[in-house]
């Protein structure tokens, strides 16, 4: 037993990396990581209640994320965020933040069908991520760059598992006493190089 449970995990892996490939793939086929600006709901007009603050983790409202996120509030007490490629796609983060710090300033949110849902039938303040804002006349998401970056992501996600599938495959077939330490140096160097290389071209 205790001989074939690296197997095991090593299947179990593998098995990840199928599923996560079979996700990525129909969202990259799809397209569901595309977002039709024009389809983006405008929630309403708010007034800031506090300044904006970055934070790179927030466990609030039963959400976390490992990417820098924007995150503020209004003074009825809805809060909203900026993450993941939408922040990355702000288009002046430096002049949105030192925008987003007066009290009391008017901003307008665009959102999802699901968000947008979610603020016509509940008369409570609720959580609304954000995917455009408007100050003003000025738009401060770059919605084609976010799609740009969602392609990406997705992309990543279908091409990098079948290369770890192939190298663990590799690994599972190869009896033992095939593997010399000049092989399991060969084989480090030949899956970083691969991985590196196709983060970069993704």
């Amino acid at each position: 037993m205790r001989k074939k449970f690296p197997l095991i995990i090593v299947w179990l892996i593998v098995t990840g990396l199928i599923l996560y490939y079979l996700i990525n793939f129909y969202q990259l086929v799809a397209k569901t990581y595309y977002v039709d600006e024009s389809k983006l709901y405008k929630v309403d007009t708010f007034h800031l209640l506090n300044r904006a603050y970055e934070q790179s983790d927030n466990y609030g409202s039963g959400r976390r994320s490992s990417k820098p996120e924007l995150i503020f509030e209004s003074t009825n007490r809805y809060s909203f965020a900026i993450d993941k490629n939408i922040f990355q796609a702000i288009v002046d983060k430096e002049k949105l933040e030192d925008t987003l710090m007066y009290h009391d300033l008017k901003f307008t949110v665009y959102t999802d069908r699901e968000y947008f849902d979610k603020f016509k039938k509940t008369n409570s303040p609720i959580f609304i991520r954000v995917y455009q804002i408007q100050i003003g006349n000025t738009k401060y998401i770059d919605i084609s760059k976010m799609n740009k970056l969602s392609k990406g992501d997705t992309l990543r996600g279908v091409i990098i598992p079948p290369a770890f599938i192939f190298f663990f495959g590799f690994l599972i077939f190869k009896k033992p006493e095939w593997w010399t330490n000049r092989r399991i140096v060969i084989w480090c160097i030949c899956f970083f190089v691969s991985i590196i290389g196709l983060l970069i071209l993704t």
